[in-house]
């Protein structure tokens, strides 16, 4: 069976003309599509907890102790994971994978789950080597609820006739009553749980987008274009209003197009933009850093470094704390055979005290989640042909170590009781 699989983000900084690396929290308000007699109107809509009046600028204002960054509340309470073929759901105690998709049929292209769990959207497309793209919702325990197919008859990206060139992503609103999502083919659309989809940036505004997020105040969407893997992309920001939407650049494409902006996320207060930076030839050496900006533009502000890790090391991926005061990410740097592999880190945003989680010899870390129980990751023998699945837990008053090793399916599942974490250690300075 295909190993675990990994969302490997090749990650790399700039060579000192922009910025490097950064990504953060995905949108915690929502955006509600209506229609007048004149103009389709995306209207924000009243989130269901108004949002604080002002919110500190995070990497200015005074951090958290590390040690506090576990007890920030918030969090999901089930966690959605690929592996192989197959989509695996699990809720606390982290003992029994359910799967609830199969990829027998259709090749998985992007999922996310809906902020309370109660949905999962998936984008999918037909084995048979049709470039179509479908949309289906399914309830926690596999169910289909909807599905839409031949997106990109709404995009017009099929009239292009060519392959898709992007990174299909999704994005969900946050009250869960629609989906955002970017197809590689071409353009941005709105998917609601029951009414029409609708079209909000054509293929001409984006050719071949990438990582799309809405705004946590739900008053404006951020994504990334071309999200093609030798290309250099840009990111934008484009306000709620009259469709089509008009997008402008936040970080425009480089001039060297030795750089790309790879993923890139909302921050808790709907104010900037966290995104991550990749080498479009993927050159490690070009290193990798977290980053933050303000959604309106300027200089980027940056919020961890990879290379206090390695000479030759990147941030690839990262999830930021439900309070917005720490985040987790990855470091990946080649190892003494030039393979690629992993460290995990925990730092408050606005310190440079850091510690290191634990990751078992050969692994690689392919998911991360802050739940209510903690902060999880999942993870990955390097070259294993099998599927089993590991997933470690970092909790308030626990050391840190495996909660769950064993098959993905739930036939005989092997929770481990007493878990054995690895000394965790700070990087050094």
């Amino acid at each position: 069976m295909p190993a675990l699989l990994c969302v490997v983000l090749a990650a790399c900084a700039d060579d000192g003309a922009g910025p490097r690396f950064a990504n953060e929290p995905p949108s915690t308000e929502d955006a509600v599509l209506t229609a007048t007699t004149e103009d389709a109107v995306l209207t924000a809509t009243t989130p269901r907890e108004t949002p604080p009046t002002t919110t500190p600028n995070l990497p200015a204002a005074s951090p958290v102790p590390l040690a506090q960054l576990l007890t920030a509340p918030g969090g999901v309470s089930k966690i959605v994971l690929q592996v192989g073929d197959d989509l695996i759901a699990m809720s606390p105690p982290w003992s029994q994978p359910r799967p609830i998709w199969s990829g027998s049929n259709d090749r998985l292209v992007a999922f996310g789950a809906s902020p309370t769990g109660d949905a999962v959207a998936l984008l999918i497309a037909g084995s048979d080597g049709e470039d179509r793209i479908d949309l289906v919702l399914i309830s926690p325990d596999g169910a289909q609820m909807r599905r839409v197919e031949n997106l990109e008859r709404i995009t017009g990206g099929a009239a292009t006739s060519r392959a898709p060139d992007g990174a299909s992503s999704l994005s969900w609103s946050p009250d869960g009553t629609q989906v955002l999502a970017s197809l590689a083919t071409g353009g941005i659309l709105t998917i609601p749980r029951s009414g029409d989809p609708q079209l909000l940036i054509g293929p001409s505004r984006a050719a071949a987008p990438g990582d799309v997020a809405w705004s946590p105040r739900g008053d404006a969407i951020a994504y990334i274009d071309p999200a093609v893997p030798t290309a250099a992309g840009g990111l934008y920001v484009a306000q709620i209003g009259a469709v089509p939407l008009d997008p402008v650049p936040v970080i425009p494409p480089a001039a060297d197009r030795r750089r790309t902006v790879s993923r890139v996320a909302w921050t808790l207060d709907g104010e900037a933009l966290l995104y991550t930076v990749a080498s479009t030839a993927g050159d490690p050496t070009f290193g990798g850093d977290l980053f933050r900006i303000s959604a309106a533009g300027g200089t980027p502000r940056l919020v961890a470094g990879a290379s206090r890790v390695g000479p030759v090391s990147a941030i690839t991926n990262f999830a930021p704390s439900p309070d917005g005061t720490g985040v987790a990410y990855v470091v990946t740097m080649p190892d003494e055979s030039g393979n690629p592999t992993d460290s995990l880190w925990l730092q408050p945003i606005g310190s440079n005290e850091t510690e290191r989680l634990p990751l078992g010899a050969g692994e690689r870390v392919t998911g991360l989640w802050w739940t209510v129980d903690g902060l999880l990751w999942s993870a990955a023998h390097t070259g294993n042909g099998d599927a089993e699945l590991i997933l470690y837990r970092a909790k308030a008053g626990e050391s840190p170590g495996v909660v769950y090793r064993g098959p993905a399916a739930p036939a005989t599942p092997e929770a481990s009781q007493d878990a054995s974490p690895v000394a965790a250690s700070p990087a050094a300075d």
